[in-house]
């Protein structure tokens, strides 16, 4: 876009109209607090798509970020705490999580490190942004095998399947339709970047995923761009190794106790 100022005027006017959309359904629907957070994790998602088709510097992206970051602590003011409740996110605004500040910084500073190369950045951006949803939706809905982080917080390995299938299906969308690559190139690189950012999402806590997960994957683009099929396949089955042995870490020793 031309006039970076109206791109910014632009995405902010999006955003405002999703998250009126957003107090809409809790005016009308007693959602689950969880849901209301990942509706408006989302809604920034939706909003930070479009950066490469409307940016292409990165300080209208910084200063989107800056204004998300700054917007997420004044919510936390006692004074306005009648309106953030009003949205269901009262009680997570209170917690000792800063996941909600790192993501719009993670957004801007992966818009930096992938200047030029909208694939990737939709990829990546995808993963933690519907990804991550998911895994909140789905672990809280349906959790059942259940771990601690190294934070000692609780995440469920249905969670993490979910933002492993999820973020697998943009990423497969996006390498296989817009790159160029071929479709068994395009297939392994998908899922060996999306299996090691699950298992850094799920080893993160206090919302540290959303900067270890994405820049974990960009790591493994990186490494493995320009690879054969054939060496591709062999980094694909390491990285499922590498679940499978994480998986089994963490579930035998209650498995050997019972």
């Amino acid at each position: 876009m031309a006039n970076p100022w109206l791109g910014i005027a632009l995405l902010l006017g999006v955003d405002a109209c999703l998250l009126s959309s957003i107090w809409l359904v809790r005016r009308f629907a007693r959602l689950p607090e969880e849901v209301m957070r990942k509706l408006i994790h989302l809604s920034t998602t939706t909003v930070s798509l479009p950066f490469p088709w409307v940016f292409v510097a990165v300080w209208p992206a910084a200063i989107l970020a800056g204004i998300a970051i700054g917007l997420m602590a004044l919510a936390r003011a006692p004074a306005l705490q009648p309106l953030v409740k009003g949205y269901g996110i009262g009680d997570s605004l209170r917690r000792d999580a800063w996941g909600e500040f790192y993501y719009p910084a993670s957004i801007a500073l992966l818009f930096a490190a992938t200047l030029g190369e909208p694939v990737l950045y939709v990829v990546l951006l995808s993963a933690i942004g519907f990804g991550d949803a998911a895994a909140a939706v789905i672990g809280k809905a349906y959790g059942r095998l259940r771990y601690r982080t190294a934070g000692r917080e609780t995440k469920s390995v249905e969670g993490s399947l979910a933002f492993l299938f999820v973020s697998f299906a943009g990423a497969i969308v996006a390498l296989g339709g817009w790159s160029g690559l071929p479709p068994a190139e395009a297939a392994f690189l998908a899922v060996t970047a999306c299996v090691y950012m699950a298992l850094l999402e799920a080893i993160a806590w206090h919302g540290l995923d959303n900067l270890l997960a994405p820049f974990g994957g960009l790591l493994v683009f990186r490494i493995l761009a320009g690879a054969s099929a054939d060496a591709l396949l062999v980094q694909t089955s390491m990285a499922v190794a590498a679940s499978v042995f994480a998986a089994g870490w963490l579930f035998w020793p209650r498995t050997a106790a019972a």
